[in-house]
């Protein structure tokens, strides 16, 4: 089964095959480690039952698909030539370990997107997937001279919030109504507007990640 349509690869036409995926299989990715940055990318299949006992821990990654066509770049894939997302080569730079072999699913290359039988199986399997990986690795982009000060603030709000409220993010809030001077102590503990903290999470929230 083919992934990717013909690439150069060291000088030769090459395509990246691995085998059909069986029922409730899944194609993880044994990322090579490099010492060096700027050491060419390398990952290979392992193809895995979700129901073995043998099914490594494993971590996925999330990340924005789209950009411009010709935002590609070439790994190699089973010694052969593939093409991929930049913004999903970038990913795996950062992830890369220096050391030891990493294991990573990540969708456009985990399942093959030329085959509608696979990429639907596969999309009706993410739950499973989701609830089995070790870590789930959210890829927003290369980090910018304001990243730290955006994650700073959102930490600062999530406490902010932690106080004023109990329970889950996702649920509604619990406990009682705070009153005025914890509000007024909450404000205060807040950058004010004129702060550049809000200009650097405006930035980090303009990533494509958040756009798509």
């Amino acid at each position: 089964m083919s992934i990717q349509r013909p690439a150069q690869h060291d000088g030769t036409e090459g395509v990246c095959y691995r085998r059909p995926l069986e029922n409730r299989e899944i194609c993880l990715l044994e990322l090579a480690p490099a010492v060096s940055q700027d050491s060419p990318i390398k990952v290979n299949f392992r193809p895995c039952s979700l129901d073995s006992n043998e099914l490594p821990d494993f971590e996925m990654i999330s990340y924005a698909w789209g950009g411009a066509e010709d935002d590609m770049v070439e790994i190699s894939c089973e010694g052969k030539g593939l093409m991929i997302m930049k913004n999903l080569s970038d990913a795996l730079l950062f992830l890369r370990s220096r050391h030891r072999p990493r294991i990573l699913w990540a969708d456009s290359i985990s399942i093959d997107q030329s085959d509608l039988q696979e990429s639907s199986a596969q999309v009706g399997l993410m739950p499973i997937i989701t609830w089995k990986a070790a870590r789930s690795n959210i890829w927003i982009g290369p980090r910018m001279p304001s990243t730290k000060s955006a994650f700073e603030l959102l930490s600062k709000l999530l406490e902010v919030r932690n106080l004023l409220f109990k329970g889950p993010l996702l649920l509604p809030p619990q406990g009682n109504t705070p009153s005025l001077q914890q509000l007024e102590d909450y404000r205060r503990m807040i950058p004010a507007p004129s702060s550049p903290d809000w200009k650097a999470l405006e930035e980090l929230l303009d990533a494509r990640f958040f756009t798509r």
